[in-house]
């Protein structure tokens, strides 16, 4: 409930009486439809605003990171930083490639790294997200770059919770 936002406005007094009323099959101060509309909307309202905030917050992070010495920016948005040439071939959009990676938010929380695992990840370009297909296939063999992939370019404005990764995370 406090992960939500819920704790300033929650009324707790009001939910003890609700469910009380509900245990002793008591008559109950608004019907089910009724507080299941108020429950949706609520909710909307609140992944609304962490929505907003998101997008703000990416938009900035973004723009700074776009400034900073040898950071460029494609015309998708797509930022990346060399780290070290390589001197192999490019893959095309049907290649299968094989990676070493650590996916890291901006804050440097780490939602995935196939270093840790000791293992590198193997995929089909078209198969992954738009970032990594368009970042991937500017590399050749060997290269280490740092991908910056905005939220419209991975996933989105949903963000992937199951992986720790949040609406419009870059």
């Amino acid at each position: 409930v406090k992960s939500i936002g819920l704790e300033e406005t929650l009324d707790v007094d009001q939910i003890s009486h609700a469910v009380t009323d509900v245990f002793d099959e008591n008559d109950l101060d608004i019907s089910e439809d009724e507080s299941m509309q108020i429950l949706q909307t609520f909710f909307q309202k609140i992944y609304a605003e962490k929505q907003e905030k998101s997008t703000i917050e990416e938009t900035n992070w973004l723009n700074e990171n776009a400034n900073k010495e040898g950071v460029t920016t494609t015309q998708s948005g797509l930022q990346y930083e060399i780290i070290s040439a390589g001197n192999g071939k490019k893959p095309d959009l049907d290649d299968e490639v094989t990676v070493h990676y650590t996916g890291m938010l901006t804050d440097g929380t780490i939602f995935d790294s196939s270093i840790e695992r000791g293992t590198p990840a193997t995929f089909k370009l078209n198969q992954v997200i738009s970032g990594w297909t368009e970042g991937l296939q500017m590399m050749v063999e060997g290269d280490k770059w740092k991908l910056y992939i905005p939220s419209k370019l991975g996933y989105g404005e949903n963000g992937a919770p199951q992986a720790g990764i949040g609406p419009n995370s870059t």
